[in-house]
């Protein structure tokens, strides 16, 4: 939803030449470009967990046998 309020931006910025219209259009552009960055860094967080909680899955299914108890207790 945050690329609607950029293409908004834009848009305003592209069909008027009032001077506050272009200001508040700026902001909206700014603020567009913003969650765009912010989307990005919540998808890198998702997976970079994502990939941590699915390598402790996985490592408990490669240890030996014989090993277990001791890494339990």
């Amino acid at each position: 939803m945050w690329w609607w309020i950029a293409i908004v931006g834009f848009i305003i910025a592209l069909s008027t030449m009032s001077i506050a219209a272009r200001y508040i259009s700026l902001f909206l552009m700014a603020a567009g470009y913003a969650g765009m960055l912010t989307w990005r860094r919540i998808k890198a967080l998702i997976y970079s967990h994502r990939l941590c909680n699915e390598s402790g899955l996985g490592l408990q299914h490669c240890a030996p046998t014989a090993c277990v108890s001791q890494i339990v207790a």
